[in-house]
């Protein structure tokens, strides 16, 4: 990275360290010995100071406050004197929280705790690309999970499989109790994880991938905004290029594909996923894999479907799709009451395989037969050794059917590891059990049950990011301790080099405006250009799409002007503007295009491949 950019990086720290120091009123002295440490470390070893050992705190803080005790080891924890062991590095905060010996105080002070955390993890999330090692090691790790999954009962490398004779999980895990602490206790979880399975899975009723007469209730087709495998960029999307005699037998071909009655694809043979590396922190990458054109049409079709049913059965008292603010309520009244814990896992998609997925949807077999024919059965690694692997695990990142199928499957260990066997047991939950992707709330005390039967499962708990013992609980982005909010703000970027960036830099503006650590704010409003700041926007309950920067002392524009069509007052604001450009295409396929693209009266239909444009910054009406 330049020198430039770094020195910006430490700008703002010192002015996140002038805020800390505000917040909880301690000495100046001790303020700037940590700003000329941090400086000192900075020209030693470089970025990694902010993007790999500063976050090492905030794991120290974290298990502080899980555990109440901490051994300060690793960078920045050299120890203020021998009979204290606190680190001298940030002193003024950590003699805040604990004493001499690494002990949580009684009565620790929440804005010492925002502050540690805040000047340990502000540039965690910075989108910047790894180091080859990494993604190496990375992919390493992809190929050993995939390795580690058990084959399933049913043989879903074929082209169908025996629905009829899709196991238990008692039958199918059975033979597990030999990694079990207690196997007559492991038992009796397998069977009440059937009972649960069966109660959820079947309040949803049978998939019918050729119904079309309600299009909510049906499900759709459509395509997803990702990559696909099987298609470079700017081909067509509705012309597609295969169709397997896998995907055939429960999306006939004539029938989902949108082509005349009567067409054939031009090959039946199934291509693979195809692996690649994201940039998406220092420490690593996320791995995503794209899947064939003809899978992602029809694994939408059955996510709309899911959808639309999970949120009107059982399984929506526990589960939502969209909305991450129910999990995050329910945070903050269990950091207070400690009545629940916070469960999240280690590349839990990763670890699903098909052997827990024809347990759970067996009372389904319409909806079990649709899961397997969207499945890819083979992925390319993209990434390093470029050869074409047999898929052992359910789907990889990156299908559509991951989230939905993964939220179904640990509400149902939940469930059951609670305690839940029939209907009553399972509604008295509610409220108390809530999953969004491999984030899970549960009853505190269920906690050592849910553990162990996910891992004997062959999930992995994070063990770091799980939270059970003391105040502290995290879930779906949201830090609370003990009713306080200490969630760190977390920018991807902090120089506006490009348009994207430039909004970035503004949302982390308001971001730490709204918590109050205005040097920090001011720090960042700088570096935008006048047209981007010369608006500012009061701050309401509902501001996330307010285009400017955000005050709690009212508003002030410029330019203010008077529509006489929609009659209202708006003024025009630099925002980032991505125009998207569609070329219409003379093909059959266009029709079925026009019909499946969601449109309304504000929204008309834009048909055609979209041609990749390069963002800009723009003026936009902001109406007032």
């Amino acid at each position: 990275m330049k020198s430039q950019q770094l020195e910006e990086m430490l700008r703002g720290w010192e002015s996140l360290a002038i805020d800390a120091r505000l917040a909880c009123a301690t000495a100046i002295v001790e303020s700037e010995r940590d700003c000329v440490r941090m400086r000192q470390n900075v020209m030693s070893r470089g970025i990694n100071v902010f993007l790999l050992d500063l976050p090492l705190l905030d794991d120290l803080l974290l298990s502080l406050l899980e555990n109440k005790k901490v051994t300060f080891v690793g960078p920045l924890t050299a120890r203020r004197s021998k009979k204290d062991q606190r680190p001298r590095f940030l002193w003024s905060f950590w003699s805040r929280v604990c004493d001499v010996d690494g002990c949580l105080l009684e009565e620790p002070d929440p804005n010492a705790l925002m502050s540690i955390r805040m000047l340990a993890c502000h540039f965690k999330k910075l989108e910047i690309a790894c180091s080859p090692s990494r993604i190496e090691d990375a992919v390493r790790e992809f190929h050993e999970i995939e390795e580690q999954i058990d084959l399933p009962v049913l043989d879903w490398s074929d082209d169908s499989i025996d629905v009829s004779r899709a196991p238990t999980f008692s039958e199918s895990f059975r033979h597990y109790e030999d990694v079990s602490d207690v196997p007559y206790r492991w038992n009796q979880f397998l069977q009440r994880l059937d009972r649960v399975a069966a109660i959820l899975v079947t309040g949803l009723p049978l998939f019918d991938s050729m119904s079309g007469n309600e299009r909510r209730e049906d499900g759709y087709f459509r395509h997803g905004r990702g990559v696909v495998s099987n298609l470079r960029r700017g081909q067509y999307k509705y012309c597609f290029p295969s169709w397997s005699d896998k995907l055939e037998g429960t999306f006939p071909f004539d029938w989902c594909s949108g082509q005349p009655l009567g067409s054939y694809p031009p090959t039946r043979q199934e291509p693979p996923a195809k692996l690649a590396a994201v940039p998406k922190t220092a420490k690593g990458p996320r791995l995503i894999a794209s899947e064939p054109v003809e899978h992602q049409w029809c694994q939408q079709k059955l996510f709309t479907w899911l959808d639309y049913h999970m949120s009107g059965s059982l399984i929506g008292r526990f589960v939502d799709l969209h909305d991450q603010r129910k999990s995050q309520r329910m945070v903050t009244s269990a950091s207070i009451d400690r009545s629940l814990c916070t469960i999240d896992l280690s590349s839990a998609s990763d670890r699903i395989s098909c052997r827990h997925i024809e347990s759970l949807f067996r009372s389904n077999p319409s909806l079990l037969d649709a899961m397997h024919a969207v499945r890819t059965r083979t992925w390319k690694d993209g990434v390093v050794t470029k050869r074409v692997y047999k898929t052992r695990k359910f789907t990889t990142m990156g299908s559509t059917l991951t989230f939905p199928v993964q939220c179904i499957f640990f509400l149902s260990v939940v469930l059951a590891s609670a305690g839940a066997h029939d209907l009553r047991s399972v509604r008295n939950l509610i409220g108390k059990v809530r999953v969004f992707g491999d984030d899970i709330i549960a009853p505190n005390d269920a906690y050592a049950e849910i553990a162990m039967n996910l891992t004997t499962l062959g999930l992995k708990v994070n063990t770091k990011k799980s939270f059970h013992r003391g105040a502290f609980r995290e879930s779906c982005g949201k830090d609370s301790w003990r009713g306080f909010d200490i969630t760190p703000v977390k920018p991807k970027a902090i120089s506006p080099s490009t348009p994207e960036s430039h909004q970035a830099v503004l949302d982390t503006s308001n971001n730490l405006y709204k918590k109050g650590w205005w040097h920090a704010s001011e720090h960042y409003r700088r570096l935008l250009p006048s047209a981007m700041t010369e608006n500012v926007f009061r701050v309401a309950s509902e501001d996330e799409g307010v285009l400017g920067l955000l005050s709690y002392s009212g508003s002030k524009t410029i330019n203010k002007k008077w529509c006489n069509r929609l009659h209202m007052w708006y003024t025009r604001v630099l925002a980032l503007k991505k125009p998207l450009k569609r070329v219409a295409q003379d093909h059959p396929a266009s029709l079925s295009e026009h019909f499946t693209r969601a449109y309304s009266g504000l929204n008309p239909r834009k048909l055609g491949v979209a041609e990749q444009t390069t963002a800009r910054l723009g003026l936009v009406r902001v109406a007032l």
